[in-house]
């Protein structure tokens, strides 16, 4: 077996003796990988593939919890599917069954051993969204593929179930004319929401709850009638009568007043024991050069009201906000960009397939099943 450019894992049958010539991309290297760089890349938990036999010589019944029987399906190449079945045996013990010494050194094979599953709230994770190499503070502390209920380094850093209240999601909409068609889409989301994700929440503890908030902004007077207003966190039924009493209007300029509607959604009554979410639909960056390349921003040098990317995005971070941007334009990747210098961002991508109500109702659900995991049990 192998690993290709793409990160999967490729097999080779026995009676092919053909060499591939591989073609490498721009900015690929040719250095070949040696088993040690291999298994010190791949990181925690990490496996191998062997032929799986079948019966008793399953490797899973020959070495417990550190082997597992595969049922997924291997190629050869793309359209050349292997008829064999194989197992995943960790690491280590691949190479003990072997009776070889691991070909890394004792520091690398002790983080091989440890568990891959890690609290998404702590995770440290670079400007392509990748969890950073020095990021270990939010991982499970026991050895792979260990059973039981996970304890993770960040544990303190947790809420206790008993305090637990729920999850607080805020809408940050920028209601200039283009963005006209998401208000019911919002409304939507806030419905399936409630819908979908409610029973996973009563399953956590019953008696914690949803609440909406939605924060609305245009920009600075006099290029539109407002900067922004707002609705504090309520049930999902008022909130939706908000959203639905949204009315679209002119901006003005390109960009808009996306650092106000930020920085007042900061300054709403978050609950001190829910998790906190942050959905911000829009199609325009903030007033500022380094936000984007249009030649007419009224306000090139930045917001008039002096708010800044770094303190309105420090204050999100301080308040453990998590920010996610829908972004229904491609005017805004200057500002993901200079936003991800100060905040974690998760980019939702929706389309005519991934439907805009399904992209929120599915991060919502992965919170909440990260939160089930991760809640201190005392």
């Amino acid at each position: 077996t192998s690993t290709n450019p793409n990160d999967q894992i490729e097999i080779r049958s026995n009676e092919s003796e053909e060499t591939i010539v591989r073609k490498y991309k721009v900015g690929e290297s040719a250095k070949p990988e040696n088993c040690s760089v291999s298994c010190k890349r791949r990181g925690r938990s990490h496996f191998h593939l062997v032929e799986c036999l079948g019966g008793l010589t399953c490797w899973e019944k020959v070495l417990g919890n550190k082997a597992k029987h595969s049922d997924d399906t291997y190629y050869y190449e793309p359209d050349n599917p292997s008829t064999k079945k194989y197992d995943k045996i960790l690491c280590s013990a691949y190479w003990s069954h072997h009776k070889w010494f691991p070909p890394v050194s004792d520091v690398d094979r002790k983080l091989i051993d440890l568990c891959n599953t890690y609290c998404a709230k702590h995770v440290v994770r670079d400007k392509s969204d990748l969890i950073a190499k020095d990021s270990r503070k939010a991982f499970y502390t026991l050895d792979a593929w260990r059973t039981g209920n996970h304890a993770f380094e960040c544990q303190n850093d947790h809420h206790a179930l008993e305090m637990y209240q729920g999850i607080d999601i805020c809408f940050v909409i920028d209601t200039t004319s283009s963005m006209a068609p998401y208000f019911k889409r919002v409304k939507d989301t806030i419905t399936r929401i409630t819908q979908d994700c409610c029973a996973l929440l009563k399953q956590i503890k019953s008696g914690s709850d949803f609440r909406f908030a939605v924060v609305d902004y245009r920009d600075h007077i006099p290029e539109a009638d407002y900067i922004c207003f707002k609705c504090d966190f309520t049930n999902h039924i008022e909130a939706n009568t908000y959203v639905m009493k949204l009315a679209s209007g002119s901006g003005g300029d390109p960009p808009e007043a996306v650092l106000d509607g930020l920085d007042a959604a900061c300054e709403l009554n978050w609950c001190d024991n829910a998790d906190r979410l942050l959905f911000h639909v829009l199609d325009a960056p903030p007033h500022g050069r380094i936000y984007h390349t249009f030649s007419n921003d009224k306000w090139p040098d930045g917001c008039p009201c002096g708010k800044t990317a770094q303190n309105v995005l420090s204050k999100m971070k301080n308040k453990n906000i998590f920010y996610h941007i829908l972004h229904c334009s491609n005017y805004v990747h200057m500002m993901i960009s200079e936003f991800k210098n100060h905040i974690d961002v998760k980019t939702l991508t929706f389309d005519d397939r991934i439907m805009f109500a399904d992209v929120i109702a599915t991060q919502v659900h992965r919170h909440l099943l990260d939160t089930e995991v991760t809640l201190k049990k005392t």
